[in-house]
């Protein structure tokens, strides 16, 4: 018996999700890291704890896209994610170096 068709995606979607959880969720994960890093008082434990930490998260949003029903809608929310962790730690660090 073939799979319903509502419940498939198309190769576009699917390329544009695999692209979207390899690089985006690095991406992601690396400007989240960094925002946690430009504080003082948790610089030193963000950098020894990365090396695990960065992995999980990176590992929880390539998994996290393929759960979103539409590719384009997790690629803007990635996206908007790098822009804002990397825009605050951009002011962070001009703040506290």
């Amino acid at each position: 018996m073939p799979a319903n068709s509502k419940y498939l995606t198309t190769r576009g979607q699917r390329a544009v999700k695999i692209i979207t959880g390899l690089v985006g969720g690095y991406l992601v994960s690396a400007t989240f890291h960094l925002f946690l890093a430009s504080f003082p008082a948790t610089r030193d434990a963000v950098i020894i704890l990365s090396s695990f930490s960065f992995f999980i998260v990176w590992a929880g949003l390539l998994l996290l896209v393929f759960l979103a029903g539409n590719a384009w809608n997790a690629l803007l929310l990635y996206l908007l994610l790098t822009l804002t962790f990397g825009g605050a730690f951009w002011y962070l660090k001009s703040v506290f170096l």
